[in-house]
């Protein structure tokens, strides 16, 4: 560990400069995140969905699902998981659900 009074070897300046670039990376990655996401919702609802009703998914349902083909899903090898399960009347439909908001957070306080 570094010391907490310890010397910085770069200006104000330049730390304002880190601070930028640090921020600005870190909005371009957050917005790449968000467009794939978006990209991707309708698939991302489908596994998860699936998910919710089996706990786990082999390479083979992952894909099928993925690419929209439901039917082969069911015929896969994943053994039904054993315990307490909630009935699918329980959980809520997609359509009640509603979104995670993807806005951007709110930025920290400079120090």
């Amino acid at each position: 560990g570094k010391e907490i009074g310890e010397q910085r070897d770069y200006s104000e300046s330049v730390a304002q400069g880190i601070v930028a670039e640090v921020r600005r990376i870190g909005h371009q990655a957050y917005q790449r995140a968000k467009d794939v996401l978006r990209q991707y919702r309708e698939q991302l609802d489908r596994i998860a969905q699936e998910l919710v009703e089996k706990e786990t998914l082999d390479a083979e349902q992952f894909v099928a699902l993925f690419e929209g083909r439901s039917g082969d899903v069911s015929s896969g090898s994943t053994p039904p998981v054993s315990g307490p399960q909630r009935s699918r009347q329980s959980q809520p439909t997609t359509t009640e659900r509603q979104p995670p908001s993807l806005d951007m957070p709110p930025a920290p306080a400079p120090v």
